[in-house]
């Protein structure tokens, strides 16, 4: 039930950016996430962490499209529960928080602020609760992955880098890339120059 969450927001999310065959496939790919092959199981927190993470961006696009900044707030707890639930969650929060920057959307950057700020706080006081330490499943998932380096096989630093990439950025993103660049062709008019997919 958690999981089909992110598949309305994605939906949701995707028919403001693009079309209607994309908006099918990115849901269609977020719906069938759950069955493809993986070599770990560190596909389940991601499971867990996509819900929220999916809310967080469709909260600020609903926040800039109408103005209402307590949606953006509401896209700044889903945020702090994203990062919560998977530290590296905070690669996309930041990202899309600079993009609101560079957009000077300033208010839904602040409300996207205090949001994340106010869950940040409630994730901490859960964790001290229950574990006794402020931010501590955070702050062990940190430590115990830092105290692990010297188990990791010895690679050049560039090999984890093209696994990761490997491993994330499926055919299936491929088969996605038109109905972004026609998107994006909609939203920004005749500036934008690419080549026909």
């Amino acid at each position: 039930l958690w999981s089909l969450l992110g598949v309305v927001g994605i939906y949701r999310l995707g028919r403001h950016l693009m079309d209607e065959r994309g908006t099918a496939m990115i849901t269609w790919l977020l719906a069938t996430f759950a069955f493809l092959p993986y070599i770990s199981t560190r596909a389940l927190p991601e499971m867990v962490a996509v819900v929220p993470l999916i809310l967080f961006s469709w909260f600020c696009e609903e926040s800039l499209r109408h103005k209402r900044h307590w949606l953006a707030l509401c896209g700044g707890l889903c945020a702090a529960l994203a990062c919560a639930f998977r530290p590296q969650c905070g690669i996309w929060v930041v990202t899309l928080s600079a993009v609101l920057l560079f957009q000077r959307a300033w208010a839904t950057f602040l409300a996207v602020s205090v949001g994340g700020l106010i869950g940040g706080v409630l994730v901490g006081l859960f964790d001290w609760y229950s574990m006794g330490l402020f931010l501590g499943s955070v702050r062990n998932y940190i430590a115990y992955n830092a105290g692990t380096l010297d188990k990791i096989a010895a690679m050049p630093w560039y090999n984890y880098f093209l696994l990761f990439a490997g491993l994330t950025l499926p055919l299936a993103s491929v088969v996605t890339l038109p109905a972004v660049v026609q998107g994006l062709r909609r939203s920004f008019g005749p500036k934008v120059v690419l080549d026909d997919c």
